[in-house]
């Protein structure tokens, strides 16, 4: 589930089954109103799409119903994964830089053994793939975004080692990585419209703190999955 470039409607995947009834991309207002399916290729469970300032949005589709194999844009698909030598897409989480044809993506693959996910850009349209951040065997780098004004990226890091995870930040170029708050496998944190507070869920229930992590407040108790932050 994301929310469009201009914060009126809500883009998200409904997973309908098995090969080939999988499921779809659908869009609607904020309000639940004029719900519509967005794209023609089926969605994979856990689906990711996300909408640009251009209105062209970004999805993975897959061979299985949690295994995603390429990326889409629009109707025209840009990458196999399968092909390539970067591993697959983890958690299934997309986010397009704000000022620059990039996305910011979560790639898995085993390092040493153990699952590993790492985060990459895909600059396009040459479709160039780069590490941004590289984890270390056994910890996973997943469900990150980038902040509004693209020079900070926030993301869940956690150990297949340890099950201990952490919400953590990193400038766009992978430098001064920094952890903000102890978290949940499951936690999903997300930037405020301003860049100057994050939200993130964890096992009570959903929090805010200032881009560093200070000042962190508990906002509504029980759990959360994933976050949308529409407005101030």
């Amino acid at each position: 589930m994301e929310v469009s470039y201009d914060k009126s409607r809500i883009i998200y995947s409904v997973y309908g089954g098995f090969n080939p009834q999988w499921g779809k991309v659908f869009s609607m207002r904020t309000d639940g109103s004029n719900n519509v399916a967005l794209l023609p290729n089926p969605a994979i469970m856990l689906s990711a799409a996300v909408e640009n300032s251009v209105g062209s949005v970004a999805y993975f589709t897959g061979d299985y119903y949690q295994e995603a194999s390429n990326l889409w844009i629009d109707d025209k698909k840009i990458y196999d994964f399968k092909l390539g030598p970067y591993g697959n897409p983890s958690r299934f989480k997309l986010d397009w830089h704000p000022k620059e044809n990039l996305l910011l993506m979560s790639l898995g693959d085993y390092k040493e053994g153990v699952w590993t996910c790492s985060l990459y850009g895909i600059q396009l349209p040459n479709i160039d793939v780069k590490p941004i951040l590289l984890a270390p065997a056994g910890s996973c780098y997943v469900s990150a975004s980038y902040s509004p004004d693209g020079k900070k990226i926030v993301f869940l890091s956690f150990s297949n080692l340890t099950s201990k995870g952490a919400i953590c930040s990193v400038n766009s170029d992978g430098a001064e990585f920094m952890k903000i708050a102890d978290a949940v496998f499951d936690s999903y944190p997300v930037w405020s419209p301003d860049g100057k507070k994050i939200a993130y869920t964890s096992n009570n229930g959903i929090y805010v703190a200032n881009a560093d992590g200070s000042e962190a407040s508990l906002v509504c108790k029980g759990y959360a999955a994933r976050l949308i932050w529409l407005q101030e």
